[in-house]
C-alpha cells in the first residue's frame, strides 16, 4: 500500500502568506502551537491519518494540520516560546518516507509501580531516505509506505530555523533547527522542499487534500 499524507494546497497557501511578514509570536500548549503575524493567527494541531496494510490494520501516521484564523490560545494554557522574530524569509516543508516493522509479541510491562501494561502485539517504524523510494518499495513489499509531511520550517531574521513538527500525537516547536532527538533527523532520512510564489497563487480550497 502506498500513501501520500501531505500538506494541502490551502495549508501551503497559508504558510506561503507568511513570507515577507513579521513573525510576532510563537506559542504552544503542549499539544498544539500557534504562529502570530499581525492580525493573523495560524493554529497547528496534530492530525492522525490511517495508513493500514494487511499486517498493520490499525497503522497510522501523524501530520501537522495548519488552520488559518484560529483564535489565540488561552494565556493560562499557552507558553510563549519566542517573540519578535523578524521577517519570515522562507518556508520549507520537511517530508519523510515511513514504513512499519513486522508485528511482534510485546510482554507485559510495568510502566510505574502498580501499573502494568498487559501483553500485546506491537510494531515500530522504519524510515527511508526520500530519494531512495525504489529501494523502500522493494523492502516494504505489499506493506504500507507513507510519503509524509512531518514538519515545516520558517527561516526568519531573528531565528534561522524554526521547526514545527509532530512527535506522536503532539505538536512540538524547535527554535534551534531540526529536532536532534527525532529518529528521522538522527538517521538523516528527510528532505526539505521550499514553499514559494506558486503556493501563494493557489486560492484556498482549490485542491483536494490528497491522502488526507
Amino acid at each position: 500500500m502506498r500513501y501520500a499524507v501531505k500538506l494541502s494546497a490551502e495549508e501551503l497557501y497559508a504558510l506561503a502568506a507568511l513570507i515577507g511578514k513579521p513573525l510576532d509570536r510563537v506559542a504552544a500548549d503542549g499539544w498544539a502551537a500557534e504562529l502570530c503575524s499581525g492580525a493573523s493567527v495560524l493554529a497547528v494541531v496534530p492530525e492522525e491519518v490511517p495508513t493500514p496494510d494487511a499486517e498493520h490494520p490499525h497503522g497510522d501516521v501523524e501530520c501537522p494540520l495548519v488552520r488559518l484564523g484560529g483564535g489565540p490560545a488561552r494565556a493560562e494554557s499557552c507558553s510563549v516560546l519566542g517573540e519578535h522574530l523578524g521577517l519570515v524569509r522562507a518556508v520549507n516543508v520537511v517530508s519523510i518516507l515511513v514504513g512499519f516493522t513486522p508485528m511482534v509479541d510485546c510482554p507485559a510491562e510495568e510502566i510505574r509501580p502498580g501499573v502494568v501494561l498487559p501483553p500485546s502485539r506491537g510494531y515500530g517504524r522504519t524510515y527511508f531516505p526520500p530519494g531512495q523510494r525504489g529501494q523502500a518499495e522493494r523492502e516494504v513489499g505489499a506493506g504500507a509506505l507513507v510519503d509524509l509531511d512531518v514538519a515545516f520550517e520558517l527561516v526568519c531574521d531573528g531565528c534561522p530555523s524554526l521547526v514545527v513538527y509532530t512527535h506522536g500525537y503532539f505538536i512540538r516547536v524547535s527554535l534551534e533547527g531540526l529536532p536532534a532527538g527525532a529518529d528521522w533527523v538522527a538517521f538523516g532520512t528527510y528532505a526539505r522542499r521550499p514553499v514559494g510564489a506558486g503556493d501563494r497563487a493557489e486560492p484556498p480550497g482549490a485542491a483536494d487534500r490528497g491522502g488526507r
